[in-house]
């Protein structure tokens, strides 16, 4: 009787990443248009213009960034700031994310809004009612388009 050998086991190849080090990537960074990358995102930018939003958890973790920044940037108290944006969160979810649809949140522009609100005295219900008139009008949306449309874009000429 004749023993056929076991089987090979095909081993997985692990895919890995050729990692650059990092001098490497700053050097390639300034070479092609490093100066670019840095004005497309000002240092008074601490949030993305835009985020898509398709899941409820996702909005949840961009408004608690905004208003945890609120407090550890901004100086505001936590007490004031805690939960402003439950409303906006409510009507997003109730509005829009219930009915299976997707929408574009704009996190600096809500942030810029609160620390002006905030600035002002405004209690903090009437703030919170403002943030959801600006999502359904769509102020947030052009807040960020006009922010953006001032910052330079890679490939602009002339500007």
């Amino acid at each position: 009787m004749i023993s056929h050998p076991k089987p090979m086991c095909r081993l997985r190849r692990r895919r890995t990443r050729a990692l650059v080090p990092l001098p490497l990537l700053l050097l390639l960074a300034l070479l092609h248009g490093g100066a670019v990358i840095a004005a497309e995102k000002p240092d008074s930018s601490r949030f993305p213009s835009r985020v898509n939003i398709r899941l409820m958890r996702t909005l949840e973790r961009q408004l608690s960034e905004i208003e945890r920044a609120l407090v550890d940037d901004a100086k505001f108290s936590k007490e004031r700031v805690r939960n402003v944006t439950m409303p906006l969160q409510n009507f997003i979810d109730d509005v829009v994310l219930a009915s299976g649809r997707y929408t574009d949140i704009y996190p600096q522009a809500i942030y810029d809004v609160l620390v002006e609100e905030f600035a002002t005295a405004k209690p903090r219900v009437e703030i919170a009612d403002l943030l959801v008139e600006y999502q359904r009008h769509g102020q947030f949306k052009a807040r960020a388009e006009a922010k953006d449309s001032k910052v330079p874009q890679k490939g602009r000429a002339g500007v």
